[in-house]
């Protein structure tokens, strides 16, 4: 008897992991598939079309889609961020970087021959973005090296 209580012991502690990681991939598999398919914006799009498909495809959980939008050294979106919802957005006209302040203390566009800063606003909603309740107003920063290359986000902050 004493053997079949410590083998059921057992067989309980090795249940219990398996138990867990079952659970834990049925939550990936249903929570973090992208809510909708966002198409990539045109090679030539505008700056401004540029963030808004960028932030319609985190909206979106598209990550495939946002990753290919901004720069690898730069915020990457994985199948378990808990992406917010970007709503009432507004995305304003891009203003010149380029040729670079001599004065300024230099930035993250000053290794790229084309920089733009692209005002937005919007409101978010879900998400692990603390302190940005209400409405919110944000600069992107797209650069590029050549005309025929794609505007890819760079950088971002408060405007």
């Amino acid at each position: 008897m004493t053997r079949a209580t410590a083998g059921g012991a057992s067989a309980a502690l090795t249940a219990l992991p398996v138990a867990v990681l079952t659970a834990l991939a049925l939550v990936v598999v249903h929570w973090a598939p992208p809510r909708a398919d966002v198409p990539d914006p045109a090679p030539d799009a505008a700056p401004a079309q540029v963030v808004q498909a960028y932030l319609a495809a985190v909206s979106a959980r598209d990550f495939d889609t946002a990753n290919k939008l901004v720069l690898p050294a730069w915020f990457r979106h994985g199948r378990l961020d808990r992406a917010p919802v970007y709503r009432d957005l507004r995305v304003g006209e891009p203003r010149n970087l380029k040729p670079a302040d001599p004065a300024g203390g230099g930035s993250s566009a000053d290794a790229f021959t084309q920089a733009v800063a692209v005002p937005s606003s919007y409101r978010l909603s879900g998400g692990d973005v603390p302190g940005q309740d209400g409405l919110t107003e944000w600069t992107w920063i797209l650069a590029r090296n050549t005309d025929d290359a794609r505007w890819l986000i760079i950088d971002a902050g408060p405007v």
